[in-house]
């Protein structure tokens, strides 16, 4: 294998990762999943990431996007689906900021409140709801 053709299928690698981590697949970091909603057609022109101090264990990072969206991230698909347990609970049993909302869910991350279809389709996720 020449050095040309070696480049050129290295070059081939990165752009079907890139692609693979923009949408449903595995997330690196919280800005990549920023990056990936607003790639979907997500609004985010104030990003603001939380304070890792109060941040409990089960979240790899969380983030806000224009004070309203909320973005999580998992390190398993576990904790994600205890969040989503743990939120619609919430919202069943008293007011909450979640309640009559639904989020987007990947493999380990939940952006929310969203509904958007188009935005879950793309980012290869899926709607769920919290009563």
């Amino acid at each position: 294998m020449t050095m040309k053709t070696a480049l050129a299928l290295a070059g081939s690698a990165v752009a079907v990762l890139a692609t693979v981590s923009a949408c449903g697949g595995p997330v690196e970091d919280i800005d990549a999943l920023r990056d990936a909603y607003v790639e979907a057609g997500g609004g985010c022109d104030d990003f603001e990431l939380s304070d890792d101090t109060n941040r409990p264990s089960r979240w790899t990072a969380t983030a806000t996007c224009d004070g309203s969206t909320l973005l999580f991230l998992y390190s398993d698909a576990e904790s994600r689906d205890a969040d989503i347990a743990s939120f619609k609970s919430v919202a069943e049993d008293r007011e909450s900021k979640l309640s009559n909302t639904h989020g987007i869910t990947g493999e380990y991350w939940i952006i929310t409140p969203s509904e958007d279809y188009d935005i879950a389709k793309t980012m290869d996720g899926k709607i769920v709801s919290f009563p």
